[in-house]
């Protein structure tokens, strides 16, 4: 083995071993060691902090927010936008309801109006071609086709349904006012004894060309054409 002041050497058989240039090596190595685990171990601390202090916000942010909504200021700014939302729709359900009653205004006709519309006033019991009055027995006479649809001229309830042996089929109608309508001359009657009709309800249809009307008010007949406003023909 030979020993220097600087450097110490030593050999065995055919290999040399040096304590110096070992030892720099290594340190060398260290020093890389030592940089490299400190560029990995820095972003590492730092990202954890940053996922840290991001929990910490977040559950900040979430109390806040919970302590907000707790309050009573807040509770009246969300009933005032629950009042705004439902006076929004309010306005649309108008609007929309508007829409279609003008729709509705659209089809409306006078005849429809007439018919299902209730009145004080009597209607005609059919369309006829021609009316004739007899004096002497103040019936009034209806000339329209056989099959002719006859409805009731006033509301009110069924008196009477039988058959004269002259004029056939009839339906008695008591209305408001003690008035008596009778209707003769009737095929297939539609309503019974004792029951209600409506102004416009069907009675039947005309048998033989003519309806026969007879009004009478307070037990005593009056001009049946008078009483429908109707202009007569001498009979």
């Amino acid at each position: 083995m030979a020993m220097g002041s600087e450097n110490c050497r030593f050999t065995t058989k055919n290999k040399i071993y040096s304590t110096h240039s070992f030892s720099e090596a290594d340190r060398n190595r260290n020093k890389k060691r030592i940089k490299t685990a400190s560029r990995i171990h820095k972003p590492l601390h730092s990202g954890g902090q940053l996922i840290l202090l991001g929990i910490c916000t977040a559950a900040f942010m979430l109390l806040f927010a919970f302590k907000i909504i707790g309050s009573s200021d807040a509770q009246d700014v969300l009933a005032s936008m629950r009042e705004l939302q439902n006076a929004g729709s309010d306005q649309d359900d108008r609007s929309n309801a508007e829409e279609t009653l003008g729709r509705l205004k659209l089809v409306q006709l006078p005849s429809i109006i007439e018919v299902f519309s209730p009145s004080d006033s009597p209607i005609l019991p059919l369309a006829f071609d021609r009316a004739i009055e007899e004096e002497s027995t103040m019936i009034a006479k209806l000339y329209a086709p056989t099959g002719t649809q006859v409805v009731s001229m006033l509301a009110g309830t069924v008196k009477a349904v039988s058959v004269d042996d002259k004029l056939g089929g009839y339906v008695i109608v008591s209305c408001e006012g003690d008035i008596e309508l009778y209707y003769y001359g009737l095929n297939d009657i539609a309503v019974e004894r004792g029951q209600p009709i409506l102004q416009h309800s069907t009675l039947g249809t005309i048998a033989n060309d003519i309806l026969c009307i007879r009004v009478l008010q307070h037990g005593r007949p009056i001009d049946p054409l008078d009483f429908l406003g109707v202009a007569a023909e001498a009979g």
